[in-house]
């Protein structure tokens, strides 16, 4: 009987043990949400196109401000930014900025209450008056080249 009792000690100590290392408690191993920006920017007299990658997050956000503007925080990205979704690559697209103007993107990620840090790039509008000189100039060397081959044959 003492022997029963011993084991039956024993089993309820190994019963414990095992319930409470199974705990649905992970915040160790959690892993921050993070948001970075692509490589690949395309920008325009009046609009840029970017790539924002998000991980680890249930919703992301950017805000796009003029460079002299305030750093927003984290906090204020997620609550004044436009969403993204908080897994995978998303393409945007901003149109209708003003020329020859220096912007500044900002982006962060949230999973729960965490916020992950911010992540930031900064660019500069082409003038209108630039890109519509580098086209024309394109087409009169092309221009020029074809009149020159065209003589040349004759």
């Amino acid at each position: 009987m003492k022997n029963f009792r011993h084991y039956a000690l024993l089993s309820v100590s190994a019963l414990c043990m095992l319930c409470a290392s199974c705990s649905d408690d992970d915040t160790a191993t959690q892993q921050a949400p993070t948001v970075t920006f692509g490589p690949d920017r395309q920008v325009t007299a009046t609009s840029i196109t970017f790539t924002v990658v998000s991980a680890h997050s249930d919703i992301a956000a950017y805000l796009l401000v003029r460079r002299e503007a305030e750093t927003p925080t984290a906090a204020d990205v997620m609550k004044d930014g436009k969403p993204l979704p908080g897994e995978g690559t998303t393409r945007v697209t901003e149109e209708n900025l003003a020329s020859g103007v220096d912007y500044t993107v900002y982006a962060a990620a949230q999973r729960g209450d965490l916020i992950g840090d911010v992540v930031t790039f900064g660019f500069t509008t082409g003038t209108a008056t630039y890109d519509d000189l580098l086209t024309l100039t394109d087409t009169v060397s092309y221009t020029h080249l074809r009149a020159h081959e065209t003589r040349r044959h004759l």
